[in-house]
């Protein structure tokens, strides 16, 4: 930020920290329960906040063209990268579930498209399923919907019911006229016949 000849550095959006390309990217709150989410999910044990992102990204990245392990990484620096300017431009608070649930979209959209397939996964079939794949090719991966704002001072519900292997489950967001996030809820479903 420039004012009156002055530069001044921003400050992290997510913890009032100088903000420089590693704090945004490892060292802030977000960026880091991020990354452990991801570290802990393909059990790779790397996670070093104290590691420069070049040493950080060889713990992540493998020698084999499309694999997971290479697509991940680059999801998730692009996906805080995004988080951080909507905060700023947008006013939007930064969370890690939303950069989370971002690249598990993401990978389920790629996934969909066929851009990456389930051989991409090799020696990590166990997460799978966790972002978004399905061994069933019948079964749709993504379905797309676009939100629409209420009217000015009106609020919008949002519900849905997921099935999986015999769970069942609800939820459901309450956002107002701007879209911004009112009250949620979601639980399971007990007793229902399908």
């Amino acid at each position: 930020m420039i004012h009156k000849g002055l530069s001044l550095a921003s400050k992290c959006q997510c913890c009032l920290h100088t903000e420089n390309i590693h704090h945004v990217l490892i060292l802030a709150s977000v960026a880091v329960r991020t990354w452990v989410y991801f570290d802990d999910l393909f059990k790779l044990n790397c996670f070093n906040y104290h590691l420069s992102l070049k040493a950080f990204l060889n713990c992540w990245l493998v020698n084999i063209k499309g694999h997971i392990r290479n697509v991940i990484p680059c999801l998730i620096l692009w996906f805080l990268w995004l988080e951080r300017n909507n905060s700023i431009f947008n006013g939007v608070k930064m969370g890690h579930l939303n950069v989370i649930q971002k690249v598990k979209d993401k990978v389920a959209a790629l996934l969909a498209v066929k851009l990456i397939s389930v051989k991409d996964f090799k020696n990590y079939l166990f997460v799978f399923k966790t972002l978004g794949g399905s061994m069933d090719p019948s079964i749709s991966l993504v379905r797309t919907f676009k939100w629409n704002k209420p009217p000015h001072n009106f609020y919008k519900l949002n519900i849905d019911v997921s099935i999986n292997d015999n769970v069942t489950g609800f939820g459901g967001v309450i956002r107002d006229s701007n879209g911004y996030f009112v009250a949620g809820f979601a639980g399971p479903l007990n007793n229902v016949d399908y």
